[in-house]
């Protein structure tokens, strides 16, 4: 069996689902050792091969009841997660005329566009085959086989779809750019086809490993750290550039406060919640609400993340707060200029510090932060309700502004509390 070194390009798909990726980067020896080896897995695999090959026969057939769009010249295409807010990074950064945009996660969406040839199928289907082949012959933990070998039918028979769709795109439109967020396996098939890919990460990412990462040809994050982490963890001799989204620092706050609400009723606490909006009340703050962009989701992406429709106002007390419609985090802090911005482990929070505003977390007594992370949110804000009489200070003015951001971005709130 070889041992687990650097893994080819071609291959680095195979180890792209999110769960393996966080087994790959775990410190903890447990998930790592291997109590049997899994002498059946490559049998398991010969059925897996079998029906892989049975569907993408059927993706093949499903393709010609289809209805094909019609387009001319296309120069971008975008690969959304159907989520909502995938063009809003992108629409920043660069101007976009000529462009399809692809549902990532629905196959039916690729086949619009382009028609996938027999002979493309089933020769990057015995690709595909090989180097999932490849990685089950490696030194790795039973978890991580068991996880290849349970999605081995999904994954194998998808990524043969998208690089064979993309390989065939690329010969159309040989000047085609690939924007996207999140969509690993997709962005994975587009690279390896020699197709210019962007990212344009829309939230903060966590850890990225650099066996399955895939080989971006420029990367857009939002923390210095993010963009550290992704630059050490890269392949020597890939040339993927990485920028951090530009900020603006505010050249003036205003006395409000804006609460970016969690995607889950079960992350607030409403005696904690209501709380602090009587307090900003009390000292007569501006109270803006902005809700999760997930909540105008499509139903099925909702299903998908379990996600339930709530109107705060039926569950919590908002009397007095103003709810924010139709813009992102960075652009809402930069239309009111709050004082205060106020989140659950939201990106929001980030953006906040970043520009001037002092970022307050809510945070679950309960909740346990894994390390998945690279930039620390709950390092980096003050924390309600534990921080109560610290903020009523920075109101009362006993403390100045900027040198609470200061000390946040320098050196994280445990130094603040140290000091008091």
């Amino acid at each position: 069996m070889k041992e687990f070194h650097k893994t080819p390009v071609r291959d680095k798909w195979v180890l792209s689902d999110i769960q393996v990726v966080r087994l790959l980067n775990s410190k903890y020896p447990l998930l790592y050792s291997k109590r049997f080896i899994m002498r059946a897995r490559h049998v398991i695999a010969t059925f897996i091969y079998i029906l892989v090959f049975f569907r993408v026969i059927y993706f093949y057939i499903r393709q010609f009841f289809v209805i094909k769009a019609s387009e001319q010249n296309v120069s971008s295409l975008i690969l959304s997660s159907g989520r909502g807010y995938d063009f809003n990074n992108i629409n920043k950064l660069f101007e976009i005329n000529e462009y399809i945009n692809i549902n990532a996660f629905t196959i039916t969406d690729y086949m619009e566009h382009s028609r996938v040839s027999l002979s493309t199928l089933i020769r990057q289907y015995f690709l595909s085959v090989y180097s999932f082949n490849s990685i089950l012959n490696l030194d790795l933990p039973d978890k991580i086989m068991l996880l290849l070998l349970s999605r081995g039918l999904s994954n194998i028979s998808v990524y043969t779809y998208l690089r064979s769709f993309f390989l065939t795109f690329k010969s159309k439109y040989s000047n085609i750019t690939v924007y996207t967020d999140g969509a690993i396996l997709a962005s994975h098939a587009a690279s390896t086809s020699n197709i210019t890919t962007i990212r344009t990460c829309h939230g903060l990412i966590e850890k990225i490993h650099p066996n399955s990462y895939p080989e971006y040809e420029t990367i857009y994050v939002y923390a210095q750290e993010e963009k550290d982490h992704i630059m050490d963890n890269m392949d020597k001799g890939v040339k993927t550039k990485v920028h951090i989204y530009p900020v603006e620092e505010l050249n003036s706050i205003e006395k409000t406060v804006v609460f970016f609400m969690a995607n889950s009723i079960n992350s607030v606490n409403h005696k904690d919640f209501n709380e602090l909006v009587e307090m900003f009340k009390s000292f007569n703050y501006e109270i803006l609400m902005k809700v999760h962009p997930l909540s105008d989701a499509p139903k099925k992406l909702m299903k998908e993340y379990n996600f339930a429709t709530h109107n705060w106002r039926d569950i919590l007390d908002t009397s007095f707060v103003k709810e924010v419609d139709g813009l992102d985090g960075a652009d809402v802090i930069k239309k009111y200029r709050p004082s205060f911005v106020v989140g659950w482990d939201s990106t929001a929070l980030y953006e906040a510090l970043s520009v001037g505003s002092i970022p307050i977390n809510f945070i679950d007594p309960n909740s346990k932060h894994d390390g998945r992370g690279i930039y620390l949110v709950y390092e980096k804000s003050l924390k309600w309700p534990d921080d109560k009489r610290l903020i009523k200070d920075i109101i009362y003015g006993n403390y100045h502004h900027k040198d609470i951001i200061s000390s946040l971005r320098d050196t994280g709130r445990d130094t603040i509390i140290n000091y008091q």
